[in-house]
């Protein structure tokens, strides 16, 4: 049982949620036709960025990146901690490993090694997870038409996770979720969820994206092509 309190202006309009898992939006403002024109889910935080447009810094989670010769994330440090990530890319920016805090993994071809062990193998259809003695066990993913993973299933139908997204990626909270083992990463658009330091976000291969500003955290590489328009558009 959910505890969930609401305020409404003088026409009936909601202008603030509360409830009893510290999901609350605030400060929801309207125009004269009744469209919203600002909320408030999260603090406030501050983003720095370099000189080239690539994000450096994210007050709200504590982070700082530092970008290889392609602006993909080398490195990323949480100072308040002293730990770091690193990322290795390939001349042609597939990531083929990241690793912190002793635990490496690498990416091979749709293979999966965790600290060396196969940890899982990508299918057409979800993943096939060792099990032992040479057998996998086969989790299906359900998408909707933007390829976001809806359901995550076991080969015998039990459900393990159920997802449910915003327009621009952020997931809807469902404390009823089960821990899957491995965990599933692949989420919106079915690209990998980067959650190390509470990053949450999403690597799309030429850049990250963060879901929750819903703009990515450098510019396009292919900006030229499109002068005209924002290098941090989601899409043109």
């Amino acid at each position: 049982m959910h505890n969930y309190a609401y305020s409404y202006d003088a026409l009936n309009r909601i202008t603030s949620g509360t409830s009893d898992e510290a999901f609350n939006e605030s400060n929801i403002g309207y125009d004269y036709l009744g469209n919203i024109l600002s909320l408030t889910r999260n603090p406030g935080c501050t983003n720095t960025y370099a000189y080239n447009g690539n994000q450096t810094d994210d007050s709200g989670k504590g982070v700082h990146i530092d970008y290889n010769v392609l602006d993909l994330p080398k490195t990323i440090t949480k100072p308040s901690t002293g730990e770091v990530l690193n990322n290795v890319w390939l001349s042609t920016g597939a990531k083929v490993r990241k690793s912190v805090g002793g635990l490496v993994r690498d990416y091979v071809g749709g293979i999966e090694y965790n600290n060396g062990s196969i940890e899982l193998i990508q299918t057409e259809e979800g993943r096939a997870v060792p099990i032992g003695n040479g057998g996998f066990s086969y989790d299906y993913m359900l998408k909707d038409q933007l390829g976001n993973t809806q359901l995550l299933l076991k080969q015998d139908g039990t459900p393990l996770e159920r997802n449910d997204y915003y327009p621009f990626g952020q997931q809807v909270y469902r404390p009823t979720n089960a821990t899957t083992s491995p965990e599933n990463r692949y989420k919106y658009n079915d690209k990998e969820l980067q959650t190390e330091f509470g990053l949450m976000q999403y690597d799309y291969g030429a850049r990250f994206y963060d879901r929750v500003i819903a703009r990515w955290t450098s510019v396009d590489p292919l900006a030229e092509v499109s002068r005209r328009w924002s290098p941090y558009n989601y899409i043109v």
